[in-house]
């Protein structure tokens, strides 16, 4: 038996935490009392316009060259283990 907590949206259900769901399997579906908030007009207008700010940021920063990155150094051997 596996306990899976997710949302329905428009009649889909979609775990939380990319939890892996079987292909087949017998389910009961219990549905919470306290339905989630639907998001406001304004919040849904600030979002796409966040979403269009980060948008136009991605396009500028296209071209630009990258930083030069630190050297990689080798990774110093664990203390204490044994086989």
């Amino acid at each position: 038996m596996q306990a899976v907590k997710g949302l329905v949206t428009e009649g889909r259900f979609t775990p939380a935490n990319n939890t892996p769901l079987p292909h087949y399997a017998h389910a009961i579906l219990i549905i919470e009392e306290t339905p989630l908030p639907t998001p406001k007009e304004d919040d849904m207008q600030a979002r796409l316009a966040w979403l269009e700010e980060l948008r136009l940021a991605r396009e500028y920063a296209k071209d630009e060259p990258l930083p030069p990155f630190p050297p990689r150094t080798p990774m110093e051997l664990p203390h204490g283990l044994t086989d």
